[in-house]
């Protein structure tokens, strides 16, 4: 694959990444919106936002951990031994 396009794949998937984090952000404003117009306190959002932030966060990394640890067991299997 030449630099070009490897180079255009990064862009793409940075805009791409960037357009999700757009419409979620969309979203969320609107959702934090209508629970403001509620009732909901400032800290009830923050508090909501964060907790979600840190659930996905987690889950997020243990996955990511468990992934690494399942291709490093492949990895080993398909090494030539010594």
């Amino acid at each position: 694959m030449s630099i070009t396009a490897a180079a255009a794949r990064r862009e793409f998937g940075m805009l791409t990444v960037w357009m999700d984090s757009s419409a979620a952000g969309t979203i969320r404003r609107k959702q934090a919106a209508l629970r403001a117009s509620l009732g909901a306190t400032q800290w009830q959002l923050f508090s909501q936002f964060l907790a979600e932030s840190l659930v996905l966060a987690l889950l997020g990394g243990a996955l990511g951990v468990r992934l690494a640890a399942m291709l490093l067991k492949v990895i080993v299997v398909l090494l030539p031994q010594f």
